[in-house]
């Protein structure tokens, strides 16, 4: 038995938890049993993704069953990094919102013409020193 038929079956114990060695039993077959009907890309599916897996909303299963159905999915390495590249370890990225105008306003409350008298300072400097006035 591989990791992670293993962590499904510890799972599936867990969340029924018995301890007649029957029910163990039957716990136990029926995880494998409906592991065995998947594919092989969910069946060999790394270890630290399962946790991640079982708690994906049912929107996040068909999008990457979906996905599974696009690559060719036949060896381990395939597999893992399929996996790795589907995004499920990462948090979802918050944006903030830039407002690029902010400096410009600021800029326009000095002068009205768009300028600060600073900068105009500056220039003239510049010029001066550019041509020896």
């Amino acid at each position: 038995m591989n990791e992670t038929d293993k962590k499904r079956v510890t799972n599936a114990l867990d969340l029924k938890p018995s301890f007649d060695e029957e029910r163990i039993v039957e716990v136990w077959e029926s995880t494998l049993a409906s592991n065995e009907g998947n594919d092989k890309w969910l069946s060999e599916m790394p270890v630290e993704y399962l946790s991640l897996w079982e708690s994906a909303d049912a929107g996040t299963r068909d999008r990457i069953n979906r996905q599974a159905k696009i690559y060719r999915l036949e060896t381990s390495y395939q597999i893992k990094n399929f996996w790795q590249t589907r995004g499920l370890g990462k948090a979802e990225e918050t944006t903030t919102p830039i407002n690029e105008s902010a400096r410009v306003e600021l800029a326009r409350e000095a002068n009205s013409l768009g300028y600060s008298s600073e900068y105009m300072s500056s220039i003239a400097d510049s010029l001066g020193k550019r041509f020896k006035q």
